[in-house]
């Protein structure tokens, strides 16, 4: 499975973690600032990663 590499991020001082989403790519998807982002987690061709989505209206 291929895809499109990006970074993740940990944050020891908040206790979160980031992922960037490149801005062509959610505008593609026609996500905004403060969207709310679905999270899905999935194994697919023996991979565990996330699906992403934004709920239709």
């Amino acid at each position: 499975m291929n895809g499109k590499p990006t970074k993740y991020y940990k944050f020891e001082s908040s206790g979160s973690g980031r992922v960037n989403i490149p801005i062509a790519l959610a505008e593609a998807l026609n996500w905004e600032h403060n969207d709310q982002i679905n999270i899905i987690i999935r194994t697919i061709d023996g991979q565990t990663g996330l699906f992403l989505f934004k709920k239709g209206d």
